[in-house]
């Protein structure tokens, strides 16, 4: 994918968030002024049932225009209604990658067959299988492919595990204990991982899901990730994390465009749509979670902020996402320039 791709996928990723906005402004009667497919100067717009609808001449995203006063406006609707429609721009963003990762799932995925390739000295399997050996199971656990293998033994409960194989004719059923060796997490902090010391073969074939459990491969899948930019957010408020690690604009389409494959895009594209959504739940004003913060919280004290008020509380979330931005922006030319040539 080159830059200009990137681009584009990275405002399709913004203005499906803004998509979700629209879409659950429309379902609770509130008349959407304007739907713009990128921002500054018009260089085209149609109106069509009361919406204009723009084609803006810098295309990195989009924004939706609601009505704010009368009887089809935000200000006149419920609570509920009006949190709705602040979730409807980070759901969308959930459902896009849960779109993209379930359309993936739906191809044909290239894995290694669950063949003992090599056995390696000093680890469980040691003296135990032989190069050749089909793996059948782990504790129960069907066995189709190598990468089953690896999840099982990852997620076995105790090291003590009862593998079933076949070797030749002859199906076999021998206990192992798993070994435990250090290893460092998605976040490059030390940890512990189950091994049995063994290599696959080359061998591949052709897995094939149903479209039921694509759709449960892509949830858990969606679920994984949510989590996994969830625990990273929180290690970088604790610090366990550098600063180093928040990225910009620059870095994101960077990184897009160098990834090359349509799976590899798939899943990059659906990961920087999850990490868009969970951005905008923060609890920080101008955000999609700032304003819902704040509209629950003049419900529960009883009491509604002053424009003022609520302009100093945008100026410093304002200031925060700048922040974070020139930081994010400083990361990312310190590390293209620190690239060799």
């Amino acid at each position: 994918m080159g830059t200009f791709e990137a681009l584009v996928a990275l405002g399709f990723v913004v203005l499906f968030h803004e998509f979700g906005h629209f879409v659950v402004a429309k379902a609770c009667g509130i008349s959407v002024e304007v739907f713009s497919l990128g921002f500054g100067t018009k260089i085209f717009k149609k109106t069509y049932q009361n919406t204009e609808y723009t084609l803006s001449l810098i295309p990195l995203g989009g924004y939706v225009s609601l009505q704010q006063e009368g009887k089809g406006g935000y200000l006149s609707k419920s609570l509920w209604q009006k949190s709705l429609i602040l979730l409807g721009g980070p759901l969308f963003n959930f459902l896009l990658a849960f779109l993209l990762y379930t359309a993936l799932a739906l191809m044909p995925q290239e894995r290694l067959e669950p063949i003992v390739g090599q056995v390696l000295p000093n680890m469980p399997a040691a003296n135990h299988l032989k190069a050749g050996d089909r793996i059948l199971s782990l504790n129960n656990t069907p066995i189709q492919s190598f990468e089953d293998l690896q999840k099982a033994v990852r997620n076995a409960p105790h090291l003590a595990v009862l593998l079933w194989l076949q070797r030749g004719a002859t199906t076999l059923n021998l206990p192992l204990t798993l070994k435990e060796m250090p290893a460092k997490d998605a976040f490059n902090q030390p940890t512990t991982i189950k091994v049995l010391g063994i290599k696959p073969t080359n061998k591949t074939f052709y897995f094939h899901y149903t479209p039921l459990q694509a759709l449960e491969h892509a949830l858990t899948q969606c679920a994984q990730l949510i989590a996994l930019t969830y625990q990273g957010l929180l290690k970088l408020v604790e610090g366990v994390l550098p600063l180093s690690n928040v990225s910009s604009v620059v870095g994101i389409v960077d990184f897009l465009a160098k990834q090359s494959g349509l799976e590899i895009w798939f899943l990059s594209v659906g990961f920087i749509s999850i990490n868009l959504g969970l951005l905008n739940l923060l609890p920080i004003p101008l955000l999609d979670g700032g304003q819902l913060v704040l509209l629950w919280i003049e419900r529960l004290v009883k009491h509604t902020l002053s424009a003022k008020q609520i302009q100093a509380l945008n100026a410093l979330g304002l200031a925060f996402l700048l922040a974070l931005l020139g930081l994010g922006l400083f990361n990312d030319l310190a590390t293209m320039f620190a690239k060799p040539a």
